[in-house]
């Protein structure tokens, strides 16, 4: 289950408005034709009835919706939002002519195992002898993220903050089949919730490499700074607006197996990480550099 706890009210009502209009024109051209074959009594006053519905549907569907939209949100942050379940659905990958941008536009989430059963009985890390692939590092908070209200960016945000996958095991494994998730409590019900991040693109890691995820829209790899794409092998994208990664409360990410109902790995860090620090992996922990490196003497 996932909650829709607000609702964009100008894109909302701006796309219902365009609807309304749309709906309103097409009644209108078959007014005209009826018109054509059976002239009313005041052709004038008709005429102008029926030049009007469009921008009339248009006004009261953009201005219904917003206030539809922003009446939700107002109840929602009091009572809670609507309960959804969502199936994962994969569609088609995008290419971009380089094997290292393949991306995967993955909408949806699947059943998931109890997360905290699961991680009582698996040690992280070592969690399969058939997937060798493992939460390593991340990056959840990228300079400036926090000036941003709420941590939401503009368009072609989520830019800096990413998290690495990499093959531990000694013989090359396949990222098919395998969803990125976030792991949240949900306190009202004493259970976790699962929120679906991206399914993982199709690429088979050799061994010691690294698939890096990137928060936010597909962009292209040269224009990316270096710092985003040193260290990683393959590099694939949310293709979500905004950032992903909780920094203020901390988080946890979660690797999810669909066709085995199974997690695969688990690692969570803790609140408010230094900003534009990298974690790495320590455990079931992702600590800053300087904490895992003495965790290692």
């Amino acid at each position: 289950m996932t909650h829709v706890k607000a609702l964009p009210v100008a894109a909302t009502a701006r796309v219902l408005g365009l609807l309304y209009f749309a709906l309103g024109a097409m009644a209108s051209c078959i007014g005209l034709i009826v018109m054509l074959i059976w002239p009313p009594d005041s052709p004038v006053v008709t005429l102008t009835v029926l030049l009007s519905m469009p921008l009339a549907g248009g006004l009261a569907g953009f201005f219904g919706t917003a206030l539809a939209c922003w009446l939700y949100n107002q109840l929602a942050s009091w009572m809670g939002g609507i309960r959804v379940e969502l199936e994962e659905v994969a569609i088609a990958a995008e290419s971009a002519g380089d094997e290292t941008e393949k991306v995967r536009s993955i909408q949806g989430r699947g059943g998931v195992p109890d997360f905290r059963e699961t991680a009582q009985s698996v040690a992280p890390v070592e969690r399969r002898d058939t997937k060798s692939v493992s939460l390593y590092r991340i990056r959840p908070c990228p300079p400036g993220k926090r000036t941003l209200r709420q941590g939401i960016a503009p368009a072609g945000a989520g830019a800096g903050e990413w998290i690495d996958l990499r093959n531990h095991g000694s013989r090359a494994m396949s990222t098919s089949g395998i969803s990125l998730y976030r792991v949240v409590e949900d306190s009202r019900e004493g259970a976790p919730e699962y929120r679906f991040v991206v399914k993982l693109p199709d690429c088979t890691l050799k061994p010691g490499e690294i698939l890096r995820v990137h928060s936010g829209r597909r962009r292209d790899l040269s224009t990316l700074p270096s710092e985003e794409r040193i260290g990683a092998d393959w590099h694939t994208f949310t293709n979500e607006g905004g950032y992903v990664w909780g920094d203020r409360h901390g988080d946890t990410a979660m690797l999810y197996e669909a066709s085995s109902n199974e997690m695969i790995d688990w690692a969570s860090f803790d609140p408010n990480p230094p900003e534009g620090a990298v974690l790495q992996r320590q455990g079931a922990k992702l600590v800053p550099a300087s904490i895992a490196a003495a965790g290692r003497r």
